[in-house]
C-alpha cells in the first residue's frame, strides 16, 4: 500500500499563487460613459433659474405680483433640481420636479395672462427631456409625453373660449412673447448639446468595448488590424514599404 501523497503546498516557490493575482483577477473593466442627462438637468435649471428671476422683475415692474410670487417659488423649485442633480442618486427626483414646474408655470400663466404671452412655449422642450432620461422605463416616457401632449391641446382649446384673467399692455405682452421664444432657443440648444454628448459618449463607450479584450484589457486583434491599416494608409506614394514577415 503506497503512501499517501501530501497536498499541494501552496507556499513552495513556482505555484500560481505566488505569481500575483489571475488575469480574471487584474482585468479592467470597461467603463460605462458619463450619465449626461445629470449635467443635462443641471444646465437646464441653471437657465430656469435666470429665466424665472428674469420674469419676476418683469411682473413686478407690470403690477401683476401673483405671478411675481409664482416665479419666485418657480426660482426656489429649480435651485431645488439644481441641488438634486448634484448626484446620480437623485437625477429621477430632479428631472420630474423640472417637468413638473414648467408645466404648472406654463398652465398659471396661460390662464391668468393669455395665450399672447407665449408661456405656452416653455412646454414644448419637456417632451424631449423626458423622453432622454436613463432613468425612466419606455411606457413612463410615452405616457408623459402623451399626458405633456394633451395639456397643451387642451390649454390651447381652454385659452380659445376663456379671456385672460389679467389684461395686460401689447408691450408688456411682447417683452414677454419675446423672452418666451428666446428661452423656448436657449432650452433647444441646450437639449443638442446634450444629446450630442449622449451619442458621442455611446460612441465612444462602443468603441472601447470592441477594441478591447474584455479580459485583461489589452487592444486586441481587430484594434491591431485597424491600426495596421491606417499606418499603412499614411505611407506617401513611392515610399519604401513596410518589411514583409513570411511565416514558413
Amino acid at each position: 500500500m503506497g503512501c499517501p501523497t501530501a497536498p499541494p503546498d501552496h507556499t513552495k516557490p513556482g505555484h500560481p499563487a505566488d505569481h500575483g493575482p489571475t488575469p480574471a483577477a487584474t482585468m479592467h473593466p470597461i467603463e460605462a460613459p458619463n450619465d449626461n442627462f445629470r449635467l443635462l438637468i443641471r444646465q437646464a435649471s441653471a437657465l430656469c433659474v435666470l429665466v424665472h428671476s428674469l420674469y419676476i422683475a418683469l411682473f413686478v415692474w407690470a403690477k401683476v405680483d401673483a405671478l411675481a410670487w409664482l416665479n419666485v417659488a418657480s426660482v426656489l423649485t429649480h435651485c431645488t433640481a439644481f441641488w438634486l442633480s448634484r448626484t446620480d442618486r437623485h437625477v429621477r427626483a430632479a428631472s420630474l420636479v423640472l417637468i413638473a414646474e414648467i408645466t404648472v408655470h406654463a398652465i398659471a400663466a396661460t390662464v391668468v395672462i393669455g395665450w399672447e404671452a407665449g408661456f405656452h412655449y416653455l412646454m414644448l422642450p419637456v417632451v424631449p427631456v423626458a423622453m432622454l432620461s436613463s432613468s425612466e422605463h419606455r411606457m413612463t416616457k410615452n405616457a408623459i409625453a402623451l399626458c405633456l401632449t394633451a395639456i397643451y391641446l387642451g390649454l390651447d382649446g381652454w385659452s380659445d373660449n376663456n379671456p385672460p384673467q389679467y389684461l395686460l399692455d401689447d408691450t408688456v405682452l411682447d417683452l414677454l412673447r419675446y423672452q418666451n421664444i428666446v428661452t423656448l432657443l436657449l432650452a433647444f440648444i441646450v437639449l443638442s448639446r446634450g444629446y450630442y454628448n449622449m451619442v458621442t459618449q455611446a460612441q465612444a463607450a462602443l468603441a472601447k468595448e470592441a477594441s478591447t479584450d474584455p479580459l485583461t484589457g489589452a487592444v486586441n486583434r481587430r484594434r491591431l488590424m485597424d491600426m495596421g491599416r491606417s499606418e499603412m494608409a499614411k505611407q506617401q506614394p513611392g515610399s519604401r514599404p513596410w518589411p514583409c514577415c513570411c511565416v514558413t
